[in-house]
């Protein structure tokens, strides 16, 4: 007995000591039980309602902590924000029982000094309708508010009093409500605020204009050093044929296949193809496009989603992007492209020839092409890295004057009017397509051209 005992200590105590040296690295006992995994996978098909609710989603969320003090949080459903401010719009939109007490007209001016109050602002992807956006909510709506605001350009959500600000193209209109729930978001505004957050500052209080931009305080970043690398080729044999069997429906001795050695395999059944790149790309196409009365934008996107879904599977950092009328055939479609996000940052594609990680064109209930193009985080201990003060945009824009210049239809211009007439300025990774860190940008806009520049680390 004594002698059992003895073992199960040591047994104990051996547990124990691996435990600690796992987090001493960084790593959690339940990360070595997992492996890479690719977002087809069974456990990440989900229901169409989660999906339609999550991609519609803001691209980004800023929080304004009053003061002077604001953050941008890149994907809106990390910690729940998206959960609690769902329920706000449903609120603000909802027909019964409504509570507002007025609707106001204010100035831009105004609503640029309303930023410096506790509150939450966010943009939606300008493709999507407000009737879009109840729907996928499974909203009511109040049918006089939706006509005044057919599109949602930006939602300002107050922190302190029951009021919300609603931005388009024709209207800054806000609204005041007995009552607003947002009790919830108060509290995680308040932990992030102790936690510690990456600083931004309104563009209006560094370049003297009047967009409604955040730039950051890169040197005041906690950066996370990311590594993308090819999913597809973490696969082996038996999830390769799975996905097949996802698009066709129908085992694979009953679909041809073409190789092309060291490009890529090609897979056909009719007039349908699939093609699975050595570079990881998955690519479908199916040509048979019914006849479209018109294009309908809710059915469309839902059915993308869907089909996404039950093939490659939607992971939460892939975002709406882009939404593009289309027709082929005289058939009205769309064109939807999703972009990704990693740490704290939007990810854009080094590689000319690949428009985004994911894009579908759908004709409402039908799918005629998807690209989806498999990168995403290596296995590897969890570490940031530091810029110094030298990246801060000012300081990258004054050594890059020329190569600015280069690219502006209008000019040259010098570092002050630089500055002034930036209409975005954004901290992007750069994905090369190897498995080498991705690279840090600044991402700017200016004219209606994009500018990017390195920042060194």
């Amino acid at each position: 007995m004594k002698d059992k005992l003895q073992t199960l200590t040591i047994f104990i105590l051996l547990l124990s000591s691996v435990y600690l040296l796992f987090l001493n690295f960084g790593m959690k006992p339940k990360d070595l039980l997992q492996s890479t995994k690719l977002e087809a996978e069974e456990d990440q098909v989900r229901p169409a309602q989660d999906l339609m609710e999550d991609a519609i989603k803001p691209e980004s969320l800023a929080i304004n902590f009053g003061s002077g003090h604001h953050t941008l949080i890149d994907n809106p459903l990390k910690d729940g924000y998206w959960d609690d401010i769902k329920e706000i719009i449903k609120q603000i939109f909802q027909e019964k029982g409504k509570s507002t007490m007025a609707l106001d007209s204010i100035s831009e001016d105004l609503y640029s000094q309303l930023l410096d109050q506790r509150s939450i602002y966010m943009e939606f992807n300008e493709g999507l309708t407000t009737l879009t956006i109840l729907n996928a909510l499974k909203a009511e709506n109040n049918s006089q508010l939706v006509e005044k605001f057919p599109k949602i350009q930006s939602l300002y959500i107050s922190l302190e009093k029951p009021f919300v600000v609603i931005k388009n193209e024709d209207n800054i209109k806000l609204l005041t409500f007995d009552d607003l729930k947002t009790e919830n978001l108060n509290i995680k505004v308040a932990n992030l605020f102790l936690d510690g957050y990456n600083p931004y500052d309104l563009s209006g209080e560094i370049l003297e204009n009047k967009n409604t931009n955040y730039i950051g305080r890169i040197s005041e970043h906690k950066i996370e050093k990311i590594t993308y690398q090819n999913l597809l080729q973490t696969l082996d044999d038996q999830q390769i044929e799975n996905i097949i069997k996802k698009f066709f429906k129908k085992d694979l001795n009953l679909i041809r296949e073409i190789k092309e050695e060291g490009i890529q395999t090609i897979y056909v059944d009719g007039d349908k193809i699939l093609k699975i790149t050595n570079q990881g790309r998955i690519s479908y196409y199916d040509p048979q496009i019914p006849k479209i009365k018109e294009r309908n934008l809710y059915i469309s996107l839902e059915t993308a989603l869907s089909f996404i879904s039950d093939t490659l599977g939607i992971d939460d950092s892939l975002y709406l992007k882009e939404i593009k009328e289309v027709e082929q055939k005289g058939r009205p479609g769309f064109k939807i492209i999703f972009g990704k996000s990693a740490g704290n940052y939007k990810v854009e594609i080094a590689d000319e020839n690949i428009k985004d990680y994911l894009e579908v064109d759908v004709y409402n209930n039908h799918i005629n092409r998807i690209s989806k193009y498999f990168r995403g985080h290596a296995e590897e201990r969890k570490t940031y890295i530091k810029v110094g003060e030298d990246q801060n945009l000012e300081a990258v824009i004054r050594r890059n004057i020329k190569q600015i210049n280069q690219n502006l239809k209008r000019g040259p211009l010098n570092q002050d009017q630089i500055l002034k007439q930036i209409q975005e300025a954004n901290i992007i990774y750069k994905d090369k397509g190897d498995q080498t860190p991705l690279d840090l940008y600044w991402q700017i806009k200016i004219q209606d051209q994009i500018i990017e520049l390195k920042i060194e680390n």
